[in-house]
Formats: structure tokens, sequence, C-alpha cells
């Protein structure tokens, strides 16, 4: 499974001229994960490593290392790094790195902080080594088992994995290299309403790609129709005949 979402990301790191490794070896005992938060904690994962990585590599591993009672899955780039005296604070929510060099200046600081809490309903822990101009490598414990976890919500197997979520990670990396295309003005519903819940139409403006897509896909599962835009003066210069007549502009 971790292979398989790791690999969403290869055209994203071919058209940046990275290499994207991936070794997932097998393991002497199974590991009991959440499909979706696991797609979700990975993806942030290599979505953060593209972020900062501009040469060299991203590697995807999972491993067990000998004697440990847990199964070990490292997401390690050769980015800019972090300064060490930023590591105790990394997985604070809203928190971000001031003059971090990246592929973009957006980010809401709530990506690491998710992960981390991700990890923990796993009864797994997460870790963080760095060093400035060579990269850095996040480590997830997962333990073996299932003993740790409520019995009542284990499964011997799980659904597919949604593409729609991936893709969505994998959109946004791409909008982050030069010669990426404008980004869409508008988002198509992610799924049907909810019984009881009424449709409309919403124009979102926000600068923070991060939160206007977390924003959208949330307005969007009620069945509303949402459209987007980076800033207010972009969306007031939305033409009346795409705005409908819900955000016709004065």
């Amino acid at each position: 499974m971790t292979a398989d979402i790791a690999s969403t990301f290869r055209s994203a790191t071919d058209r940046a001229g990275l290499s994207l490794q991936i070794d997932a070896s097998p393991l002497p005992q199974p590991v009991y994960v959440d499909r979706g938060m696991w797609e979700t904690i990975l993806l942030n994962l290599l979505s953060n490593a593209f972020k900062f990585t501009f040469h060299g590599f991203i590697r995807v591993e999972v491993h067990q290392k000998a004697g440990a009672t847990h199964a070990q899955v490292a997401v390690t780039d050769t980015g800019t790094g972090i300064p060490q005296h930023e590591l105790p604070r990394l997985f604070e929510r809203f928190h971000r790195i001031e003059g971090a060099h990246g592929r973009s200046y957006e980010g809401s600081g709530i990506g690491l902080a998710l992960v981390q809490e991700l990890v923990r309903l796993h009864g797994a822990e997460i870790e963080v080594s760095s060093r400035e101009g060579r990269g850095t490598t996040f480590t997830i414990n997962l333990p073996f088992g299932r003993s740790h976890l409520p019995q009542g919500q284990l499964a011997s197997g799980g659904e597919a994995a949604d593409p729609r979520r991936a893709n969505g990670y994998v959109e946004e990396a791409l909008r982050w290299l030069p010669d990426a295309p404008r980004a869409p003005m508008a988002s198509e519903p992610l799924e049907a309403a909810e019984p009881g819940v009424r449709g409309g139409h919403v124009l979102l403006a926000d600068d923070n790609a991060d939160m206007r897509a977390y924003v959208a896909r949330l307005l969007a599962s009620q069945g509303i129709e949402v459209a987007t835009a980076s800033n207010g003066e972009e969306a007031l210069a939305r033409p009346a005949s795409a705005c409908r007549t819900w955000c016709s502009p004065t």
C-alpha cells in the first residue's frame, strides 16, 4: 500500500528532475492502518518533501530494524533542510518556518500537525531529523499486530484507495513548478450531497492554496458548487457569466 501511494508522486518528481526511490521491503508481521489516514499521512509527507527539494531524490522506505517490535516507514529528501532550533516546534499547529526556501510560499501550517495526530491514532510515533542544506527524514514507528487498537474497529481488508485524494496532492505539487499552467478557477463537487443537505453556490477567495483547497473540498462534500479565486481582486474580476447570479461583481 505504501509503495502504491508513494508511486503516485512519480509524475511530479519526473517533471521536477528528481529521483523517486521506493524500497518497501516485506515485513515479518502485519501492520494495521486506516487506509484513508495512511494515505493522508504519506501524501502530506511527500508533498512537504517535494516542496523543499530542488535537486537529488525523495526516498520512501519500509523496513524493520533488527530486534525491533515495530515497522519503520521513512520519507527522506535531499532538500533545503530545517534549522535545528525549529525542530521542537515543527509539529505545532499553524507554526510556519520563517524564511524557508521552497517551491511555494503558501502553506497553512497544519499539514505536519495533522500528520502527527493521525500517526498517534495508529498508536505510533513520528520523528524528524534534518540538516540545513542536506535534507530531512521523517520516520514513523508503527507497532506490529493489533493489540494496541480498538478491537471493534479492526478488519482484515479495506476499501480501495481513492485516486482523487492522491491526485489533489500531485496536481498541487505540479502547480509549484515554473512551467506549470495556471490553477483552474473552479472545482467540481467531490461527492454527492448528504441526505437533507441543500446545495448552493459559493465563491471562495483565499490566498493560501492549502486552505483554499481544504475549504473547497469541505463545501463540495455538502453538494455545494464551489468556485475559487486566489485573492479578492481576482474574485471581483470574475465575469458574471462564470459566477452566475450568486457572485456578480458590482
